[in-house]
């Protein structure tokens, strides 16, 4: 099955240095180091060899539950590490500046200075760049929104991604072009003169209300317009056109999404994303009700599909953070962090990170994949202002999962 975008190669991985354990709150050493998970750790050589392991494992799982719990992996060696010269001004945060061509290797490197770098771990070069007007997330601790959105009126054909930050609180928001640093036409015929250079952009209105609250999902859409939605009742969903730079209220309603969710043509056009609770699945929704004209008329976006990913082996593992990237051809990797109970002392001592492959095919007229040893739901869809049931021909399919746990380490998947 053709689903767009050829499959990427590698999962980039960021590891953070931490010292103690979760009880002393781990204080963070300003210590980075950057890896590359190839896709084939966590992905079979084909969608049937998945099927058959995975009616393999459910089967062990239901003569021995022990099974459950993955073995530990080890993580494959930095490609680089970055050192913050003064640990105590804040974090490093690292954001994924994908753009066409299935390029899947550069990552913008930032400091909480906003002191910035352009690093492609597949030409291995680092590129200086400009620094942030305004430094984001220093003071709420938590990661701006970045998005890698590709314009239609680029000033260099071979750079024509822009990558678009925002604060998830205070909404400060700018983004990353190349071309000319003058906006006169004379300045767009001289590449000579091109630079990056970061661009100021209006915030999201509801940053004006008093309980706005931080965002709590977000998505691209195909046509390069933004939607965020705040974790505040009542607040809704906005979005932004990256070309007439403008927001809009799409309604009152949120994302049913944690962290960034990614939009599938190929699959229905509907938008994939995780859950935040435990246990996590991988939903899907369908974006086509979203009206950009009138809020009031605009309706939530239903609810398609969901998918349970990876269970927690017991109670003893909390979940503590969730992230899902797309990859490509159907697939998507779900990183779930999990903190562990201690038993023998009673408290959370340490991290443990499972990263599961998952791919979403389409079940044919044929009946080629079998439905028994698939993960299915049935939806609901309107009818002549009747619900009516229906069973989708999207099918998930777990491929790998791979536990990675580590005492002195953090990490962020992109």
């Amino acid at each position: 099955m053709n689903v767009g975008m050829k499959a990427r190669q590698f999962v980039n991985v960021v590891t953070e240095k931490c010292n103690g354990d979760l009880y002393s709150r781990r204080r963070v050493l300003g210590s980075y180091s950057l890896r590359r998970v190839e896709a084939s750790d966590l992905f079979y050589g084909s969608t049937e060899e998945a099927v058959l392991k995975e009616a393999e494992q459910q089967a062990m799982a239901a003569a021995d539950p022990c099974t459950k719990v993955l073995a530990r992996s080890r993580l494959p060696k930095p490609r680089i590490k970055f050192n913050q010269s003064r640990p105590v001004d804040g974090r490093m945060d690292f954001w994924p500046f994908y753009g066409g061509a299935n390029e899947s290797s550069k990552i913008v490197c930032i400091d909480a200075a906003g002191q910035a770098v352009l690093y492609d771990a597949g030409a291995v070069t680092l590129e200086t760049l400009p620094r942030l007007r305004e430094p984001m997330g220093s003071v709420s601790y938590l990661p701006p929104v970045a998005l890698s959105v590709a314009l239609p009126d680029a000033h260099a054909p071979a750079r024509p991604d822009a990558l678009y930050v925002m604060d998830q609180r205070s909404g400060s928001f700018e983004a990353l072009v190349y071309g000319s640093p003058s906006p006169s036409r004379i300045g767009r015929n001289c590449p000579d003169a091109f630079v990056w250079r970061w661009r100021q952009l209006p915030m999201p209105p509801f940053v004006r209300e008093p309980y706005h609250g931080c965002i709590e999902s977000y998505a691209l859409l195909p046509d390069g317009t933004i939607c965020v939605s705040s974790m505040a009742d009542k607040v809704g969903t906005y979005c932004f056109d990256t070309v007439g730079e403008r927001w809009t209220k799409a309604g009152r309603w949120k994302l049913p999404f944690c962290g960034r969710a990614h939009v599938v043509p190929q699959l229905d056009g509907l938008c994939f994303g995780v859950t935040g609770r435990s246990p996590s699945n991988l939903c899907a929704v369908d974006f086509s009700s979203i009206s950009m004209d009138d809020a009031d008329s605009g309706r939530q976006p239903k609810l398609r599909h969901q998918w349970l990913v990876w269970d927690k082996p017991d109670w003893h593992w909390m979940l503590t953070n969730i992230s899902v990237a797309y990859m490509g051809a159907g697939k998507f990797c779900v990183a779930q962090t999990f903190c562990i109970d201690d038993k023998d002392i009673g408290r959370f001592v340490y991290d443990q990170t499972v990263l599961t492959g998952v791919e979403v095919v389409r079940q044919d007229n044929g009946g080629s994949t079998p439905k028994s040893k698939l993960h299915v739901m049935n939806g609901a869809r309107e009818n002549g202002g009747r619900r009516r049931k229906w069973k989708s021909n999207l099918q998930m399919i777990r491929h790998k999962s791979v536990r990675y746990g580590l005492l002195n380490h953090r990490i962020h998947v992109m």
